[in-house]
C-alpha cells in the first residue's frame, strides 16, 4: 500500500517569488530523480473552464519515459471514446514538472500558482496556475492522485 504525503508551495498575488518556486521544483524533482519507478501508473484530472473531456479523470501508465497507456475514465457528452488532440496533452511526471517550469519561465509571473508534491517520491500531486486574477475563468489545476509503482 503506497501513502501519498504532500509539501505544500504557496505563493499567491503580490510578491511572487519565482526563485523560491523553482528551488521547490528542483528539490522534488532531485526526489524524483533518485525514486521514480522505471513503471508507474496514476490518474491525473484536470480542473478548468474547459470541455468535460479535457478535464477527465484519466488512468495513465507510464513505461521508461514515455506514455504508454491512457484511459479515460469517462465517456464525453456523445459517448466517444477520447480524442487524439485531448490525448496530446496527457504527459509523464516530468510533463507536469515541466507545467511548473514554465510558468516559472513566461517572463510575466502568474497571479498565483502553488504546487504540492509528494515528500517521498517528489511527483506533483496538485498544481494550480491562476495567470490572471482578474480574469475569472483562467484558472487551471491538474490533480494527481492514485500513484503507484508497476515492479
Amino acid at each position: 500500500m503506497f501513502v501519498m504525503s504532500s509539501l505544500n508551495v504557496y505563493i499567491a498575488v503580490d510578491g511572487l517569488d519565482m526563485n523560491a518556486i523553482d528551488a521547490e521544483l528542483q528539490a522534488a524533482q532531485a526526489r524524483w530523480a533518485l525514486n521514480k519507478p522505471h513503471s508507474y501508473k496514476f490518474e491525473l484530472e484536470r480542473s478548468c473552464f474547459c470541455v468535460e473531456d479535457f478535464r477527465g479523470p484519466f488512468e495513465i501508465t507510464v513505461h521508461g519515459d514515455v506514455v504508454a497507456d491512457v484511459q479515460f475514465m469517462a465517456t464525453d457528452l456523445l459517448g466517444n471514446d477520447m480524442s487524439d488532440e485531448l490525448r496530446g496533452g496527457i504527459s509523464t511526471v516530468e510533463g507536469l514538472f515541466s507545467k511548473v517550469k514554465a510558468e516559472v519561465q513566461r517572463g510575466t509571473a502568474p497571479a498565483a500558482l502553488e504546487a504540492q508534491y509528494d515528500t517521498a517520491l517528489g511527483f506533483p500531486t496538485r498544481i494550480e496556475i491562476d495567470r490572471a486574477a482578474e480574469i475569472q475563468d483562467d484558472d487551471l489545476t491538474y490533480l494527481v492522485t492514485k500513484f503507484r509503482s508497476l515492479v
